[in-house]
């Protein structure tokens, strides 16, 4: 029966009409020889459009997907999808359900995001970029929003050029940005870092957990304000943080589900370039400064004035990003290949975290080489801030020696335990005088910090008596390699005449023997008197000079000439 309104029979839509196969229809044609076609058309239109041949000819079978297709098709799945299907596919394919997810994590990293990934890349500039032009702009952006010195904007702005070279860099080093108090613009400078760097992450308040992942499967540019709070007692951030530094050695492993209720060791990379503000950032563990690019703000004057970042235009960012993305492209196999002179007033950390710097200076040309070797050797310089404790410790040593000397200016040899003790805690601004919670530095604390270098306290004689305590010649190699960076320590000595009236070279250059000296010498020993029948005076500093006592003044009639000696 007909449906009058619109002249379709109901049964239609209630699939009443049986289903014929496609097959039986087809060959069930009879084609005459007119109908024919010498030259094969109505085959191939036939096989064009996926249809048996008219000859009866079943069509090809597809071709069953392969191993590298299938990841592909897996790697684009939301996670939940995955979820449902990922055991049948791993049985599928023939492997373990933890070889199945390996692969799929690789295929999202090389791609570098699934389709719903937070990050959007920059479409790159579509001609050739000069690389000198665009830094010299970014350093010209900088300084619009930013009251700071010349040397951090050429970090900042080679920095930010160096994190679109992650494809090959060994090395990502921390641009670390300290401010010695607040409203010194060091936020501003990180926000202004997250408009020049490929995938800004803001990572405030973010898990370990969640961080790791994130960078292993994204690879982004980590941003970290308030950096002295975020670590403060998190030693698996830091940890963590640190680890990214360099590419060799950057992985955490964690035990992941199997997907049959057991664990298997997963690795993730955490290799990547961060960022990190924050008050006295300068100041954090060694193991994080040493790691870091470290650039300093400071406070604007009233007669300063920067433009307000809030008022920015974004597409200029967006414009200097896609520079940014197609100079790197374009110079990424010379930036690998490139070996810049490094400085020798880096250290061997210092120098890996300029290098990538410096060969993108060298590579960009014009004013940029030597703007960067100011900059490194700036930033670089020595100062106390930059010392571990282990390194402060020595070198206020070295200065105990220093300064118990005689008055002409030799050191001493050795010295008791307890006499350095109370020499190191003398200044209360140094950390020792109230080291063992607000009392001073132990023996015990000494003798551990000491430990690492391999200096331990022996029995030392000086004058009549003997104690626990050091020689001078036990710290001559930490000094140099630690306090010196290496080189020979000059060390201003005294040249006096000797017994027999020719000059003696003596100070630092040899370990005190009291008994040797007072045979020699019975009248010039520190602490000890010029007869045997006289009372002793004990001192605890031992020199060791000829013609000298500790506290006294050289043989009468003898000359003295300084000069200078390599220890």
């Amino acid at each position: 029966m007909k449906d009058d309104s619109d002249g379709v029979t109901p049964d239609f839509f209630a699939g009443s009409v049986e289903a014929r196969p496609l097959d039986a229809d087809v060959e069930g044609i009879a084609l005459t020889e007119a109908d024919r076609c010498d030259d094969g058309e109505l085959k191939d239109a036939h096989e064009g459009e996926g249809l048996p041949s008219a000859a009866g000819n079943p069509a090809p079978a597809p071709e069953p997907e392969s191993d590298e297709d299938a990841i592909a098709r897996l790697s684009k799945l939301s996670a939940f999808d995955f979820d449902r299907c990922y055991k049948d596919e791993a049985k599928r394919m023939g492997v373990s359900v933890a070889t199945l997810k390996d692969a799929v994590k690789d295929a999202k990293s090389r791609r570098g995001s699934d389709e719903s990934a937070p990050f959007d890349d920059p479409e790159a500039w579509g001609d050739p970029v000069d690389g000198a032009e665009l830094l010299s702009e970014i350093a010209h952006t900088i300084r619009r929003f930013i009251i700071c010195d010349d040397e951090t904007v050429t970090a900042t702005a080679l920095w930010c050029a160096m994190s679109w070279t992650l494809e090959v860099a060994k090395v990502c080093p921390i641009l670390l940005i300290s401010a010695p108090e607040k409203a010194c613009g060091k936020t501003q400078l990180l926000t202004v870092v997250g408009f020049l760097v490929p995938r800004p992450a803001q990572a405030a308040g973010v898990s370990p957990s969640v961080l790791f992942r994130m960078i292993d499967m994204y690879r982004p540019t980590v941003l970290v304000d308030e950096i002295e709070t975020v670590l403060k007692g998190d030693e698996e951030l830091r940890g963590l943080l640190n680890a990214g530094h360099t590419k060799q050695s950057a992985f955490v492993w964690r035990s992941e589900p199997d997907g049959d209720g057991g664990f298997v060791p997963t690795k993730f990379s955490v290799f990547g370039f961060k960022s990190f503000a924050g008050i006295g950032a300068d100041r954090l563990a060694e193991t994080v400064t040493s790691r870091s690019v470290i650039v300093q703000m400071r406070r604007k004057m009233p007669h300063e004035a920067a433009e307000r970042l809030r008022h920015a235009d974004p597409l200029a960012f967006d414009v200097m990003r896609s520079k940014l993305a197609r100079w790197a492209a374009d110079n990424m196999r010379a930036i690998s290949a490139a070996r810049p002179d490094l400085p020798d007033a880096l250290d061997d950390r210092q120098q890996d975290n300029w290098e990538p710097l410096l060969a993108i200076a060298g590579l960009a040309g014009g004013e940029w080489p030597e703007r960067a070797m100011k900059a490194a050797l700036k930033l670089c310089a020595p100062t106390d801030a930059g010392k571990s404790a282990g390194v402060e410790l020595l070198t206020d040593i070295e200065d105990a020696f220093d300064s118990h000397g005689s008055t002409n200016k030799n050191r001493v040899r050795g010295i008791f335990q307890s006499v350095l003790l109370d020499a190191l805690c003398e200044d209360e601004e140094k950390p020792w005088a109230t080291l063992n919670r607000g009392k001073p530095m132990t023996a015990n604390q000494l003798r551990e910090r000491l430990k690492p270098y391999g200096i331990h306290s022996k029995q030392v004689r000086i004058g009549y008596e003997g104690k626990k305590g050091f020689e001078l010649d036990q710290f001559k190699d930490a000094f140099r390699r630690y306090v010196h960076g290496g080189e020979a320590e000059k060390v201003e000595t005294t040249k006096q005449p000797n017994a027999g009236g020719a000059s003696d070279v003596s100070g630092a250059l040899r370990v005190s023997n009291a008994s040797e000296t007072h045979s020699q010498h019975p009248g010039n020993v520190s602490g000890v008197s010029k007869h045997e029948s006289e009372p002793k005076r004990v001192e605890p500093y031992s020199t060791g000079v000829s013609g000298e006592c500790f506290g006294g003044s050289a043989a009468s009639g003898a000359a003295e000439e300084n000069y200078s000696v390599e220890v």
